[in-house]
């Protein structure tokens, strides 16, 4: 039987590293993380909450999601969009139907830019 020097042997490779890495303690790569209670304090100041509300057309308040040439798109395209973006209740109704969005974001710098999910 032939022994191989180690740098041929891959799983003689895999196995020294398992062993290298189950080594580690715990302590020591918990101790790379950062500290979420400092990131929280220090980023709080510059978090916005972002709320709009407009009012729609009367033509298109009761139409929940749309797109362009929405009667253009094939079949399965339709069905595909109006399960992504089923109407969850009905839009009010009325003369002056109203939208509401909500949102967040972070100030970024100190003349008032935002930087929203959007």
């Amino acid at each position: 039987m032939r022994i191989m020097p180690f740098f041929k042997r891959p799983l003689a490779h895999i196995v020294w590293a398992t062993l290298l890495l189950s080594a580690m303690s715990p302590l020591t790569v918990a101790a790379a993380l950062p500290d979420f209670t400092q990131l929280v304090e220090q980023a709080a100041p510059a978090v916005v909450n972002i709320s709009t509300s407009r009012t729609v057309d009367e033509k298109t308040a009761g139409k929940s999601f749309s797109l362009p040439n929405q009667d253009q798109l094939p079949d399965i395209f339709k069905h595909f969009f109006e399960r992504q973006f089923p109407q969850q209740k009905p839009r009010q109704q009325g003369p002056n139907p109203k939208l509401q969005s909500l949102g967040s974001g972070f100030i970024i710098s100190d003349d008032g830019y935002l930087l929203t999910n959007y």
